[in-house]
């Protein structure tokens, strides 16, 4: 709650919001303060001063303590993690107890190659089990390729060739282009 209510009220068309956490500790992963005070999107209603127009813009009639969704470019810093955000930042009024958080990608990475880049401090993806670059699976252990593809010099030869034959003709029909010899 606010240090007193009766000292701090939101202006006309403005609503207090209490933040919630997207990241919270599971116990086995502690995440890190940096990560817990990301951008908030969910809050609790604390205080609101709304008027007849906005409550026909929400379509709804906002109560203290109703969960919402509101915009993470919006919103000031009132006290500890109380903001204020005008009722057009309002994005959403959530009903019921709906558990929202953050979705993370499960990616599997090789742990035997290193790096995908240097000052990346990120390994290769795996795709398809093995890792593209040194071949191996989770385990370690080196997957022969299931379908190698060869290329003869020859056909490698004629590709080129029909890359430049290509550009040759571009340059023939467009005036733009400087023509090659």
């Amino acid at each position: 709650m606010l240090i007193n209510k009766k000292q701090i009220r939101p202006m006309p068309r403005h609503v207090y919001v209490r933040m919630e956490s997207l990241f919270k500790n599971t116990g086995q992963i502690d995440i890190p303060d940096a990560y817990k005070t990301a951008p908030h999107i969910i809050g609790t209603v604390e205080d609101h001063s709304c008027q007849e127009k906005d409550i026909r813009r929400l379509e709804h009639k906002l109560a203290i303590g109703d969960r919402v969704i509101v915009s993470h470019y919006a919103g000031r810093l009132i006290q500890d993690n109380i903001y204020d955000y005008s009722v057009k930042d309002i994005l959403a009024i959530i009903s019921g107890n709906i558990d929202l958080q953050a979705i993370s990608q499960d990616v599997e990475r090789c742990k035997w190659c290193g790096n995908a880049k240097t000052g990346i401090d990120q390994s290769v993806i795996m795709w398809e089990g093995r890792c593209p670059r040194c071949g191996k699976d989770k385990y370690g252990i080196k997957q022969p390729v299931n379908n190698p593809v060869s290329v003869s010099d020859a056909e490698v030869a004629e590709h080129e060739e029909s890359i430049y034959r290509r550009a040759n003709e571009r340059r023939r029909r467009s005036p733009l282009l400087p023509q090659r010899v």
